[in-house]
Order: C-alpha cells, then sequence, then structure tokens
C-alpha cells in the first residue's frame, strides 16, 4: 500500500460485506447438488443441553451412532459444564470426513484447555451474514472460520480496527511457513495507524484443470497430464480439437472447455479464472501488495489479451453458452454432467467428490493437468488463494481464541484436518507440507491418484504471489463487484472491443480506490 487509504463510511463498509455475500448465497444451491451426503455423529452426553434450530443437526461427541443427511444444515452443540462459554462459529465442511476431523479437534481443545466450547456449524452464506450482524452488534464469536474471509471481510476488518494483533502467533510459526505468508498476514489499521499481522495462514490453494480422460480417448487424443500441450494457443487448441472430433462422433452438448463467465457480483469463480489467465500475459490489475497497477501500458495490453482469448473461445462456441449466467458451482455442476471435457477451478473439489462417491471416475476416468505457461513459453506466476483465521479485538475470550489457534496449527493436528477434507486445500506449514499424502495423494488397489500430487505441483512451480484481491479494502471490493465478468459481457454481449471493455474497467477500479 502506497499511502493511508483514505476514510470509508459505515454505508460503504457494509455494502462490500453486503456484496460480497452475494457470492456466498449464489453458491447455496449447487451445495446441495454437489456436496456428498453429510455425515454426523450424535451421542448422548450427560448435563449436555441441545439448542436447536430449524433444519439443524446435533452431534455431541464425535463417536458412535453415525447418522447420514443429504442436505447442509446447521449444526448447534452446547455442552453444559458451569465453565465459561467460548462462542464457536465454523463454517461447515464439503465432506463428512472434514466435519468430523474438526469435531474431533474442538473436543481435544475443550477437555486440554477445561473450557467449554459452545460450537455452531454453518453453511457459508449464513456465517457471512452472521458475520454482518457480529460487526453490527459488537457480538462477536470467540473462535470463527469461514474460507472467504481474506477477501470477504479481512481487509475491511483489519482497517477498521476491528482484528486483534497475533503477531505473536505469527512469530511463534514463521519458520514453518512456505514463502508469502508475511506479505499475506501483514494488513493495514486505520486506527492503529500502520500494518500488522491480523490473521494466521492456514490453507492454501490455486487453480488447475480438471478433465474427462475418458472423453479424451473418445476423441483419439493423450489422456495423460505430460502429453497435454502446455504452450498457451496449443493448450486452448488442444480442448477445441476434443470438442471438434467428439462433435463429429454424435456428441452434440459437449463443449471443449468451461471458463466461468458468469457477470453476477460476487461471481468468485470468474474472478478466480481469468486472474489466473492474466498472469500468462504477464499482467496484473492488482499487484502483491493490493494497489492497482491496472493502467500500466504492458498490464492493460495484458488484459486486453487475456480478455481478447476467453470471449473468442466463446463466440468460436467452444464454451457452453449458458456459462455467461454461471455462478461459482455451475462448472462443477457442467463438469459432473460431462457437459465440458474440461474446466479450471480453484480446489480439488471435483475430484473429491467423485473419490468419496465413485473411485473408478476418481482415478481412471478424470484427470487434473497444470495450468498452460506464459505467452512467452515460461511457467507463470501461480497465485495462491490463502485461508486463515483471525481474532474479533471485541471478543469476550480472546485469549483462549489465540490458544486455540495455536493448538489448531500444530502438525498432526492440521494434516488430519486437511486430509479429511479430500486434500481440498493444502497446508502452508512447509512440516505439514512434506507428508507423503501431498505428493502421492490417495490409492485403490494399486492406482495411483491422478490429481493431489498434480495439486502439489502446481502450486510448487515456478514463483508464487498472494491472491491479489485480499490485500487491499478496495481490491475486495473490486473483487465482489466481479470486474472481470462485467468486461466479459460487455464484449460477449455489447459489442465493445477488448480495449473498450478493459478501459471501462480500469476507470471503475480507479474510482473504488479513490474511496480509501
Amino acid at each position: 500500500m502506497s499511502q493511508e487509504p483514505k476514510k470509508v463510511d459505515r454505508r460503504n463498509f457494509l455494502y462490500a460485506g453486503l456484496g460480497a455475500v452475494a457470492l456466498v448465497a449464489i453458491g447455496a444451491a449447487a451445495y446441495v447438488i454437489m456436496n456428498p451426503p453429510v455425515v454426523t455423529q450424535t451421542t448422548t452426553v450427560p448435563t449436555t443441553t441441545v439448542v436447536t434450530q430449524p433444519t439443524t443437526t446435533v452431534i455431541t461427541q464425535p463417536t458412535t451412532t453415525v447418522v447420514t443427511t443429504t442436505v447442509p444444515t446447521t449444526t448447534v452443540t452446547t455442552v453444559t459444564t458451569g465453565k465459561p462459554t467460548v462462542t464457536v462459529w465454523w463454517e461447515k465442511g464439503y465432506y463428512a470426513e472434514e466435519d468430523k476431523a474438526m469435531w474431533e479437534i474442538f473436543y481435544e481443545f475443550q477437555k486440554k484447555y477445561d473450557v467449554e466450547l459452545d460450537v455452531s456449524f454453518y453453511p457459508s452464506e449464513d456465517l457471512q451474514k452472521k458475520l454482518i450482524a457480529a460487526v453490527d452488534s459488537k457480538i462477536f464469536p470467540d473462535i470463527w472460520y469461514t474460507r472467504v474471509a481474506s477477501w470477504f471481510c479481512d481487509p475491511q476488518y483489519a482497517y477498521n480496527g476491528l482484528y486483534e494483533d497475533l503477531s505473536d502467533i505469527f512469530e511463534e510459526n514463521r519458520d514453518r511457513y512456505i514463502s508469502g505468508m508475511y506479505e499475506w498476514a501483514n494488513l493495514y489499521n486505520k486506527q492503529a495507524g500502520k500494518r500488522g499481522i491480523y490473521r494466521i495462514p492456514i490453507q492454501m490453494t490455486t487453480g488447475f484443470f480438471h478433465y474427462w480422460k475418458d472423453l479424451l480417448k473418445e476423441a483419439n487424443l493423450p489422456t495423460e497430464p505430460e502429453e497435454i500441450p502446455r504452450k498457451l494457443y496449443e493448450f486452448f487448441d488442444f480442448w477445441k480439437t476434443a470438442q471438434d472430433r467428439l462433435r463429429a462422433k454424435g456428441y452434440k452438448d459437449v463443449y471443449g472447455i468451461g471458463f466461468c463467465l458468469g457477470a453476477a457480483s460476487g461471481t468468485g469463480d470468474t474472478m478466480g479464472h481469468l486472474t489466473y489467465l492474466e498472469t500468462r500475459f504477464y499482467s496484473e490489475f492488482i499487484n502483491s501488495s493490493g494497489e492497482f497497477v491496472g493502467d500500466k501500458p504492458s498490464n492493460r495490453q495484458g488484459l486486453i489479451e487475456t480478455l481478447k482469448l476467453v470471449t473468442d473461445l466463446y463466440k468460436q462456441g467452444y464454451q457452453p453458452t449458458g456459462a455467461l449466467t454461471w455462478k461459482d458451482p455451475d462448472n462443477n455442476v457442467a463438469y459432473h454432467s460431462k457437459t465440458v471435457v474440461c474446466t479450471p477451478n480453484a480446489t480439488t473439489s471435483i475430484p473429491a467428490a467423485q473419490y468419496f462417491s465413485n473411485k473408478d471416475n476418481y482415478f481412471d476416468k478424470m484427470g487434473t493437468c497444470l495450468w498452460p505457461l506464459t505467452v512467452k513459453g515460461e511457467e507463470a506466476l501461480t497465485t495462491l488463494h490463502i485461508i486463515g483465521l483471525a481474532v474479533f479485538a471485541g471478543a469476550k475470550n480472546k485469549k483462549i481464541a489465540k490458544d486455540f489457534i495455536r493448538f489448531f496449527v500444530q502438525k498432526d493436528r492440521l494434516y488430519n484436518y486437511l486430509r479429511g477434507g479430500g486434500g481440498r486445500y493444502f497446508p502452508v506449514y512447509k512440516d505439514v507440507l512434506q507428508e507423503a499424502f501431498w505428493t502421492t495423494g490417495f490409492t485403490d488397489s494399486g492406482r495411483k491418484d491422478p490429481h493431489i500430487p498434480m495439486v502439489y505441483k502446481q502450486l510448487t512451480i515456478g514463483e508464487r504471489r498472494p491472491y491479489p484481491y485480499d490485500l487491499h479494502p478496495a481490491a475486495s471490493r473490486v473483487q465482489v463487484e466481479n470486474w472481470w465478468g462485467k468486461a466479459v459481457h460487455r464484449v460477449i454481449l455489447d459489442g465493445k472491443t477488448p480495449e473498450e471493455a478493459i478501459d471501462e474497467q480500469i476507470a471503475y477500479a480507479k474510482s473504488e480506490y479513490a474511496k480509501w
């Protein structure tokens, strides 16, 4: 940040938060479609008081009876012990194994620290609403987690002095982190008039491509990731060829590639997909310090080329026509229905869903490959989505919350949690990342994992940068408004040139940054 951001009034502050809620709200429907059945554990415990809500599943211990449901729910558990209550709001995982690992951590922490945890698991969109209400009422949870906090609220909440300084925890773990974590954790606090460490990194992911091997085989094309061209335009020609050959064989409704091109505010996949793509042209809209740099001539030209490439794919018929209205989960849905041969994604949720439901698809019929090289044939910057934990300065039990973070990030505990998520996210701690699982993945009757090792390779090749929209309050506003999606629509629907569409978005971003 080159200069102190300008003060934002409460209306603009809440606008950013409410805009971000759109992202999680539009993913709710596909959560039900894409989530495998949720497994919850139920045991009766003496002195347990159950607090129920509509569509609430109650869990009182992470053992014993298994109950399977198919609808994402909010889970609220209160264990009455006469001890001070520590409020926990946690985002519900995609898979039962992930939640089970988290429950074990909560109960272990409660026992070790002799505290009472009041734990609520919420679907993502519900948790965003609760956070906004907490800020408004100044009644904060002690321990909380949502995977979209990095851009949804962290830059703004830190700016407004709502977060506790966590530099002590960061320094205790500094030697464990991979590179780039300090830059991500270090946010500006207007109240203090300086930057500080206001979040602790936990996990990371980046972009990669998932594809159907069986469709490539049907198109008489290579199926292994190392056989897929990595030169930029040859890479996309490969998927165009796959569509052409499949159409010739009667696959009338199959498209070569599935970029998310939705323009609705909060559509994070559109922003993510095209942010990964822009680095192939040595370009950036927001830099690694959170500053707006899209108007620099070299960046502007690269953004134009990015927009031209992706809109040409659509105009030429290699993207589903409905991609213009896609929201975050819709490329997953298109992939699983085999509407597209390949799609980019920011987590391994696509193959992980198949691992838990259809191992033959996971091991034999699906593949994961690297993103293409830059236009000059070099490895591009790897953009890391980093996800972590923060503590509200106004929380009642701040010390316990900080103790929990220390407890959570210990090697074995964090490894079990991340592995329970099916490798959907990778650790940012070197000692956890050294575990064999991240380079070998799952195994099944001698079959090798075709996905997790490729993700590891994508994460560890070339230079890395944090996702730029995580680093500045204005950048998070630009992310929520989905400027990339709006530029795409201006070209495809309104007939603007890529140059005109990019210049409009440059002007928009400048206006947002001028407010801070």
